[in-house]
């Protein structure tokens, strides 16, 4: 009993301490967009999104054949595994 108890108050005080960040965080990443858009730049967040995508095709393309054979099968695998996560989620 009492150690659901330390649990369910440690896990209420992560939930609560993530949401607080979250908040602040959805406020500033606002406000940093309105500047960003004062300067006619895209939002930062699809700025970040564009540059993880043009690294992860960099990592599948420009490498070596080794290196890019082991990234194309790490890339399967993280694939593969959200899928029967997804499968086993709907059960």
């Amino acid at each position: 009993m009492s150690k659901g108890l330390v649990f369910g108050a440690a896990a209420f005080a992560l939930v609560y301490t993530l949401e607080a960040e979250w908040s602040k965080l959805q406020r500033d990443i606002g406000q940093v967009d309105w500047m960003r858009s004062m300067s006619d730049e895209m939002p930062i967040v699809r700025e970040q999104l564009s540059r993880l995508t043009g690294l992860a095709g960099w990592l599948l393309t420009s490498q070596s054949p080794a290196v890019a054979g082991v990234t194309r099968g790490l890339v399967q695998s993280l694939r593969e595994d959200i899928v029967r996560y997804a499968k086993l989620d709907t059960m």
